[in-house]
């Protein structure tokens, strides 16, 4: 998918522009400088006092949280859970990695999902659309055994028309064997 990256672009930048929006509204203060005297200073001493920052910790907590949630948000919809050639079995890894989607998901109880299931080239256009939605239900199954309300989760299976990766590789094709969550367009 080519808009993925640029997706994870902008939410990156998004995410840094709320965290210094937050920090560029803090106020700072000059320390008061030490009154003249005759008397002659070292170079040290002659060096005006450097400005000390004032910062309200609790807007710096919020907005760091925000740039934290920022983040979450886009490992959510970003990294995919990965599958062996013509298998829908979740893998040691999937299963982490949707536990953790999990947890976000009972978070966020307004948030519905499309899971996608995804095939690499090989086998036929009818093969790969079954396992891709095998994929896709597989992950679904897993969700709500974790608590997701089945009513938040659609699949959808696009076989091997979306690859992630057009190479004619092993590794091309392990990238492209996957399942993903996207929300719905509204």
């Amino acid at each position: 998918m080519k808009s993925r990256p640029i997706v994870f672009a902008v939410m990156a930048v998004l995410s840094v522009l709320v965290l210094f929006a937050g920090c560029a509204s803090q106020s700072s203060q000059t320390a008061p400088m030490a009154p003249e005297q005759d008397q002659p200073q070292s170079e040290e001493a002659a060096r005006p006092a450097a400005p000390s920052l004032v910062i309200d910790q609790a807007s710096l907590t919020r907005d760091t949280q925000a740039y934290l949630d920022n983040l979450e948000v886009v490992r959510i919809f970003y990294e995919d859970v990965y599958f062996d050639y013509d298998s829908a079995e979740l893998k040691p890894p999937a299963v982490a990695e949707l536990k953790h989607k999990a947890d976000w998901l009972q978070r966020h109880p307004e948030v519905k999902v499309i899971i996608e299931g995804h095939c690499d080239e090989r086998g036929s256009n009818e093969h790969n659309l079954a396992l891709g939605e095998k994929r896709a239900g597989a992950i679904k199954s897993f969700l709500i055994g974790q608590g997701i309300d089945s009513a938040r989760l659609s699949t959808i299976s696009y076989g091997e028309e979306r690859p992630v990766d057009e190479g004619h590789t092993e590794e091309a094709w392990a990238k492209n064997r996957r399942g993903h969550l996207a929300l719905p367009s509204r």
